[in-house]
C-alpha cells in the first residue's frame, strides 16, 4: 500500500464514522418531529452510544485525522 492509498483508506474510514455520528444524531432531531418524549429517547440511545470513552475516542480521532488529511 502507498502512502497515498493509506491517506485515501484514513480519509474513507473517518469520513465514515463522523458521517455515522452526524446521521445519528440528525435521525435523533427528526424524532423531535413526532414529540419531544420520543426525542427524549433518542437522545438517550444516541448519547448511549457516543458518550462511551472509546466513542469518544474514536470520534476525536476520526475528526483529526480527516482534518489533517483534508490539509496534506
Amino acid at each position: 500500500m502507498t502512502l497515498e492509498q493509506g491517506l485515501r483508506l484514513a480519509r474513507l474510514v473517518s469520513g465514515f464514522t463522523l458521517l455515522a455520528f452526524v446521521a445519528s444524531h440528525l435521525g435523533n432531531l427528526t424524532l423531535g418531529l413526532v414529540s419531544l418524549d420520543a426525542l427524549e429517547a433518542g437522545r438517550r440511545v444516541v448519547m448511549g452510544v457516543w458518550r462511551t470513552g472509546p466513542a469518544d475516542a474514536l470520534l476525536v480521532t476520526a475528526a483529526l485525522v480527516h482534518l489533517a488529511c483534508a490539509a496534506i
